[in-house]
């Protein structure tokens, strides 16, 4: 009997220490919110993956990822996180013009200009900086900011690149809402007025077959309520 109760005791400090390992599990079991939406977790489609950057005991960095129902066959849309990619490939390709013989950093001064879908211009030469788009991007998760970044690395960018780099299922097809010059394009020149914008010719990548629950309701929760 007394082997039995150790073997018991044992098993539930493995699982204890099983728990208390995984921030994600750690995080349901702790948080009453959190286990209502767990009760209907095929519901609300959850899909999670968590990365804890900690270092070691040499002091080196180390990354341990934890997911939480992850399937690539299940559409999921990862709303404002798809901001950190187009900010990161943003520097990609502000590189790769300046490799080319560009006159553009991130600090330096851009010009913005935008047209309306009637190919009316109208703004003019705003000027701004990459670096303030991207702080913005950061800061407040602003959408214009975020689409006048998108208008200048392009939808065809985005989509080869995060496919180069392994995510092939992940992809960019339109701009973020609400913004008030969503349906415009940004015309983006450097300071020596060289157009570096990527807005033309774009290509719109569309799910592979395999892909589920891509329908999804346009609802809004208004004073408690949802509305249609």
């Amino acid at each position: 009997m007394r082997k039995v109760s150790v073997l018991i005791i044992s098993i539930l400090l493995l699982i204890s220490c099983s728990l208390r390992s995984d921030p994600i599990k750690s995080a349901f079991l702790e948080d009453e919110f959190l286990r209502k939406i767990l009760k209907d977790k095929d519901d609300y489609e959850i899909q999670i993956l968590y990365t804890e950057v900690s270092k070691n005991s040499v002091g080196q960095t180390e990354f341990s990822d934890f997911q939480f129902q992850l399937n690539d066959e299940k559409y999921f849309y990862p709303a404002s996180t798809i901001k950190l990619p187009i900010a990161v490939l943003t520097l990609s390709k502000i590189n790769e013009l300046r490799a080319e013989g560009s006159n553009i950093s991130p600090k330096s001064k851009i010009k913005l200009s935008l047209i309306n879908n009637k190919k009316e211009i109208i703004l003019k030469d705003s000027i701004t900086s990459f670096q303030n788009l991207i702080a913005d991007v950061f800061l407040v998760s602003d959408n214009s900011a975020s689409n006048v970044l998108i208008d200048f690395i392009g939808y065809n960018y985005f989509n080869s690149s995060m496919s180069n780099l392994g995510f092939a299922n992940t992809y960019l097809n339109h701009k973020f809402n609400p913004d008030p010059f969503v349906d415009s394009s940004w015309i983006i020149s450097n300071i020596d007025n060289e157009l570096i914008s990527s807005n033309e010719n774009q290509i719109t990548v569309s799910a592979s077959s395999n892909i589920s629950n891509l329908k999804k309701g346009k609802k809004r929760f208004i004073n408690g309520e949802w509305e249609m």
